[in-house]
């Protein structure tokens, strides 16, 4: 079947043409590309998620005051320091305090002194280590150097879109969406730019780096070491990140708004990445299984059967559905199903199948919930792979629509298939080894790669 995704490098013959003031953004575009095929192709994929770091999104937070602490903290700061940038809404809990899943473990490595954290947005709980800075402190600033870049590169962006529409209209750009695109890139590279360099960053440590083109940039052009964390599973067939049939121009372009190096669980995902081409064989690195999971062990205490469903805000109405399926035919007297949503969701639609004798929302960590489970069900998310470090039944609830995806965890082997009218058994494990998905934690390794040198 051909990847939809992939007609970009199909329609596109020269990545040159993307180059806007001395920078190649044909990663932005092969990645804005991606996003509006996704909102096509994806009828619930969410509003907030598409658009969580446009202009948009971030007006309601104009504030003098958020400004005001935020560039008061920066300037307090000493030169030197780690620089993470990590993600919203993301928790584990450690004896009874909530914390960054992803960051526990490096700020007890690095010193919580010597790293500046900074998010997009505020946590809806309340951490033990908050960020220190947000992006959306700085809507004021992102706001302002927009109008002024629209204002100023009016003509330089008119002729830039003009020309890309007329030399590749399948890609179905428009020029006032290009023109944003250009606008929103460069607003948040100064800005970038500017705490980067006001802070004498030392190294980089952030996640999801299609979200962040213009930080990356800014890194680049500063001489900071970046590095990516992996954050989730990365498939081969993840388009903001694997492109196997990329064409050899168009690898050093896309790899301009790239980090210097990612680092990975296991080996399985190093082989994703290298096979996807869009990071060198040199730029990827095993890291293991860095995220805080308060360790493997069961602590079963229902005696009932435990299905644990973790959810994703795409496929929300298909597990309502499936779930509304398990409560005709499980007894709750030996069976015990609990929901865990998407950090990202709207949990109201959940909350009204549950009954708290059968069907339970749960929205604690994750890792808490896999060790009191007999048996773990989602569509695609993450968590089928961590699920196998657990010894559980693990299924892929195969739905149609996501069959790209869904084929894709099953061919990894670490599921079985389960359809929308089949009920789960227990005994079904995986068929590969653990530690090829999750090497072990290693303190040393990580800092080393945290604090090196940047990729040339």
């Amino acid at each position: 079947m051909e990847d939809i995704f992939l007609k970009f490098f199909s329609i596109v013959d020269n990545p040159n043409a993307f180059i806007f003031h001395h920078a190649n953004l044909v990663k932005a575009f092969y990645d804005e590309y991606t996003t509006l095929l996704k909102k096509k192709t994806e009828p619930v994929y969410r509003k907030d998620l598409r658009n969580k770091y446009s202009l948009q999104a971030l007006i309601r937070y104009l504030s003098l005051a958020r400004l005001f602490n935020a560039w008061s903290f920066i300037c307090k700061q000493k030169s030197g320091n780690i620089f993470w940038y990590g993600l919203t809404d993301r928790y584990v809990t450690v004896e009874n305090e909530v914390f960054d899943v992803y960051n526990y473990n490096i700020l007890k490595i690095l010193g919580r002194e010597n790293v500046v954290c900074m998010q997009d947005t505020r946590d809806k709980q309340i951490k033990t280590y908050l960020p220190d800075i947000y992006l959306e402190d700085f809507a004021l600033p992102v706001f302002f150097i927009q109008m002024y870049l629209t204002v100023f590169w009016h003509g330089k962006i008119k002729r830039f879109a003009s020309n890309l529409v007329h030399k590749n209209p399948e890609l179905g750009f428009t020029q006032k969406q290009i023109a944003r695109t250009v606008v929103k890139f460069w607003a948040k590279y100064f800005l970038f730019r500017l705490i980067l360099k006001k802070l004498k960053i030392r190294s980089v440590v952030n996640l999801c780096h299609y979200s962040k083109h213009s930080f990356n940039l800014a890194c680049r052009h500063l001489g900071i070491p970046n590095l990516e964390l992996m954050h989730g599973h990365i498939m081969r067939t993840h388009p903001y990140y694997n492109i196997p049939n990329l064409r050899p121009e168009f690898e050093l372009p896309m790899r301009e708004l790239l980090p210097d190096t990612i680092g990975v669980y296991g080996q399985y995902w190093k082989d994703n990445l290298i096979a996807g081409k869009q990071f060198s064989s040199e730029q990827v690195k095993v890291a293991g299984y860095y995220l805080h999971n308060g360790g493997i062990h069961k602590s079963k205490q229902d005696e009932r059967t435990t299905i644990l469903i973790t959810t994703q805000p795409h496929v929300q109405k298909e597990i309502i559905d499936y779930v509304s399926f398990l409560k005709e035919k499980l007894d709750a007297k030996t069976a015990k199903v609990i929901i865990k949503p998407h950090p990202a969701e709207d949990i109201s639609n959940y909350l009204a199948i549950q009954d708290n004798k059968l069907v339970y929302v749960i929205t604690g960590d994750v890792y808490t919930l896999l060790q009191s489970a007999d048996i773990h069900i989602s569509v695609f998310s993450t968590v089928l792979f961590e699920a196998i470090r657990y010894d559980l039944a693990n299924y892929v609830l195969f739905v149609d629509r996501f069959a790209r995806e869904c084929n894709d965890i099953l061919e990894s082997g670490v599921a079985e298939k389960l359809n929308l009218d089949e009920t789960p058994a227990l005994g079904l494990a995986g068929s590969k080894n653990a530690c090829y998905y999750f090497d072990d934690f290693d303190a040393q390794r990580l800092r080393e790669m945290v604090i090196k040198k940047p990729q040339t």
